[in-house]
């Protein structure tokens, strides 16, 4: 069984697993039953309503660390630009499945 990471916040409890083969899982605090990410509520709580096509990024690239200071609200495209400049996982994800897509459109 892999370990499980457990952070609590305005009376939820969130879960993540670092040994998960997911991305999403091994990488943010998830509510229980998929009720949402533990960062984008602690987002929500100060700023609001989080509006389509914005996402939120962790700043220093720590993804365990959800202080708000850490956290900012940008576009969905300046969040895949942020990832691609760094060279992490999400990007070669992202280069991966462009890719792909061309292949599975045949």
């Amino acid at each position: 069984m892999s370990k499980v990471e457990v952070r609590h916040f305005e009376g939820r409890t969130y879960r993540r697993y670092p040994g998960s083969k997911h991305l999403h899982h091994r990488s943010y605090f998830q509510a229980a039953g998929g009720n949402g990410f533990l960062h984008r509520h602690i987002w929500e709580k100060t700023h609001g309503p989080i509006h389509a096509g914005m996402q939120i990024h962790h700043i220093n690239g720590d993804t365990s660390d959800n202080r708000l200071e850490n956290l900012e609200c940008i576009s969905a495209t300046e969040h895949r630009s942020r990832h691609l400049m760094r060279g992490d996982v999400l990007a070669r994800q992202i280069e991966h499945l462009a890719a792909i897509r061309p292949k599975a459109s045949e």
